[in-house]
């Protein structure tokens, strides 16, 4: 459980901001609320797949070099 904090809390800030950056973007250009709420969704789904990806990469490498070493 300890090894999960850090990249939970890194993880869940990051969604936070970037999915808050999209969504006050596209309301600020007067989209419909449908676009926004697609689009915050979107963001959502995509930032989370991306920082899963980066993680897992991230953790399989240092693993690797660990056991290099």
């Amino acid at each position: 459980m300890e090894d999960h904090i850090e990249p939970a809390i890194y993880g869940a800030t990051d969604g936070i901001i970037t999915t808050f950056a999209v969504v006050t973007d596209v309301a600020g250009a007067f989209l419909s609320p449908k676009i926004v709420l697609i689009l915050g969704l979107a963001n959502l789904l995509v930032d989370g797949s991306s920082m899963a990806a980066g993680d897992y990469l991230s953790t399989e490498s240092r693993i690797d070099y660990e056991r290099s070493e």
